[in-house]
């Protein structure tokens, strides 16, 4: 019933945790949707997993061709003091629950427990914590097709951005007018052929552009790329199959050959963040470590602090990458600057390390995946930009 249930019980029997509360309601927790599916709900439920034994899910009568097929215990009531008994019941024994609660809101992301119900469980005298760990094994861990997934589309969505630096070096050396609007459409058209899909668009940003990180260029409103532009390609997707997994890459381009001194400085500065995000994950690796994802997030914006560029990076070092229909997923991400996130980098999950300094004239972004096998060995996935790419050679 519960993905990866062994492993979940196995971290709330290490961490002193004695059940784990999943609360529903209408499909508002992710949860829930990881472990019915994706089915029409109306009605509160919950899924009870002690630290040993198997969950137990309580709904409504009139959800019950939701839940009634699931291979657990199903308790169902009617009425709101039949759920209430329920609970008291389930949660007896236990001192310690788990739920998808963040205190002071501290990572939104894994906040999804409704205050009330939390209330409900601190008045039986319960120490309630964050169910965040167990909520990244359900939620984020990839399976082996998903690893799979991922990696076709890796190769695809790296290929579509040769193809798209191509596609304005042969238009500039052709004197042919191309602007910004012009290659999202050339790389949307080239994940289509594929079979690949993306959610949103991809970002194509030229000059000041590119230092807008979610910047979008639209047919109405879109800059002409013209010699001695810098360009700034982020582009994401993901196969057309239920559970795939997305690639998501930035790299950044030159129409020239002879790259300005200050393009090349800052975009080695972002680098330089990358690399030491991933040489923490290397070190990690070696000594058989489990890191926080702020602790990532504090290597790489140290770098480019230290550098001088601190000022100007202004977002997290990288997102969660998991199975589903967005690219941004529910697991860890690499940040210490929007959120405080103590979650623990687990095997079987993917991110981004996407570093990146905007000083307005122009910004740089080097973005590449990164994902964490069953063994801890760290594996970059999305390749790795070692310098600006000459997009047209004078």
């Amino acid at each position: 019933m519960l993905k990866n249930l062994d492993a979940i019980q196995k971290h709330m029997q290490q961490h002193g945790i004695n059940s784990w509360l999943i609360s529903d309601f209408r499909g508002s927790n992710p949860a829930m949707c990881q472990i019915i599916g994706k089915k029409f709900t109306t009605r509160r439920a919950y899924v009870y997993v002690p630290a040993c034994g198997s969950p137990v899910v309580i709904y409504h009568i009139i959800d019950r061709n939701a839940y009634e097929n699931l291979p657990c215990e199903r308790i169902m009531y009617v009425t709101w003091q039949e759920l209430f008994e329920n609970l008291e019941k389930l949660l007896k024994n236990d001192s310690t629950v788990a739920m998808e609660y963040s205190p002071m809101c501290a990572i939104p992301i894994v906040s999804w427990a409704d205050g009330g119900i939390v209330d409900y469980v601190l008045s039986l005298g319960k120490k309630v914590v964050s169910s965040m760990d167990m909520f990244t094994i359900l939620t984020a861990v990839w399976s082996e097709e998903n690893y799979k997934s991922h990696m076709y589309a890796a190769k695809n969505v790296q290929e579509t951005k040769d193809m798209a630096f191509k596609y304005i070096g042969e238009k500039l050396k052709n004197d042919e007018f191309v602007n910004e609007y012009m290659v999202q459409e050339f790389i949307m058209q080239e994940f289509s052929r594929r079979n690949m899909y993306a959610t949103d668009r991809a970002i194509v940003g030229v000059n000041e552009n590119s230092s807008n990180s979610h910047y979008e260029p639209t047919a109405e409103k879109s800059s002409e790329i013209k010699h001695g532009d810098l360009v700034l390609i982020d582009l994401w997707a993901r196969e057309k199959i239920d559970e795939s997994v997305y690639a998501d890459i930035t790299w950044m381009g030159y129409c020239g050959s002879d790259i300005p001194d200050e393009y090349v400085n800052v975009f080695n500065v972002a680098k330089g963040g990358r690399l030491a995000a991933c040489d923490l994950l290397y070190s990690a690796e070696k000594a058989g470590e489990k890191l926080p994802g702020y602790a990532v997030d504090d290597a790489c914006r140290n770098f480019i602090k230290a550098a001088g560029y601190g000022d100007y990076f202004l977002h997290r070092t990288g997102h969660s990458i998991g199975p589903g229909a967005t690219v941004h997923a529910m697991g860890a991400n690499i940040d210490n600057f929007e959120t405080h996130d103590e979650r623990t980098i687990m095997p079987c999950t993917g991110f981004s390390i996407e570093p990146g300094i905007y000083l307005g004239k122009f910004g740089v972004r080097t973005e590449t995946d990164v994902y964490i096998h069953s063994d801890g060995k760290v594996e970059v996935t999305g390749g790795a930009q070692e310098s600006i790419i000459k997009i047209l050679e004078d």
